[in-house]
């Protein structure tokens, strides 16, 4: 029964790999797939670049491993164009949506028990520092990108703590200065500035090409899935108004009970 179960997870485990290319050695796909990955290199790239490897492997009856080597090294021999979706411009696009749609959801939840009690609100020098030194972080993170993911590849319990400390150096400026009042502003407008960055946001992630994926796929294979990654985008946009609208209602309750 262990066996069996071992054996389910493996062939799971490298369902992307034995799909693309059947012929060669499920773990010498991932480690390829992953290193292009790694690069930058877009979907379809890599498709083609296994599907030639899978040609070789399949007429010559060779091992990948034996025909092209190392598959880290080989990835990085063939020199691929970086796609333009992975460059640092695009994650810089990706990133920004998502830091204006985070400040929106915060400054939404945090006036809405100003304006329910009629009372101002008020932003600290901690939450201020904990914004600037959150920017840095990303900044940092978008400019060794690469680096930072083959960190996490290679060693995701050394990235976690590492990631845990970071959240905790950006948080930790709300906690020690949570009294110093910075600003006092009106509720009612942050709240609805909050709620505008929120639904803008949305509707800009709502378009397919600002989620749209760069799926791995064989140059023979035909476009599938296109209605469940249309699923995929509302969800995503709806996600974060939804969730807000929620906490908005909770911090409402609790503000009048």
């Amino acid at each position: 029964m262990i066996t069996r179960l071992r054996q389910r997870a493996q062939e799971r485990r490298y369902e992307l790999e034995q799909g693309l290319a059947p012929h060669v050695e499920p773990g010498w796909t991932e480690s390829f797939l992953l290193e292009l990955r790694l690069q930058g290199v877009g979907g379809a790239d890599i498709g083609h670049a296994i599907a030639e490897v899978e040609s070789h492997c399949a007429d010559s009856g060779e091992r990948a491993a034996t025909a092209f080597g190392d598959p880290v090294a080989y990835a990085r021999s063939l020199q691929l164009t970086r796609a333009e979706e992975q460059s640092p411009r695009a994650i810089v696009q990706t990133l920004v949506p998502g830091a204006v749609s985070l400040v929106g959801v915060t400054a939404a939840v945090t006036a809405t028990p100003a304006v329910a009690t009629g009372q101002a609100s008020t932003v600290s020098w901690g939450t201020l520092l904990a914004v600037l030194l959150g920017v840095v972080a990303v900044l940092i993170t978008i400019r060794h990108t690469g680096p930072a993911l083959r960190i996490v590849v290679a060693h995701p319990v050394r990235a976690w703590f590492s990631a845990m400390a970071g959240i905790a150096v950006v948080v930790s400026p709300q906690l020690v200065l949570a009294g110093h009042e910075a600003l006092t502003l009106p509720a009612l407008p942050v709240l609805v500035a909050g709620a505008l960055g929120i639904l803008v946001v949305a509707a800009w992630n709502f378009r397919t090409t600002a989620l749209a994926d760069d799926p791995v796929a064989s140059p023979l294979a035909g476009p599938e899935g296109a209605p469940r990654r249309r699923g995929a985008t509302l969800v995503a946009a709806l996600t974060a108004p939804v969730g807000s609208a929620l906490l908005i209602v909770l911090a409402w309750f609790l503000a009048t009970r």
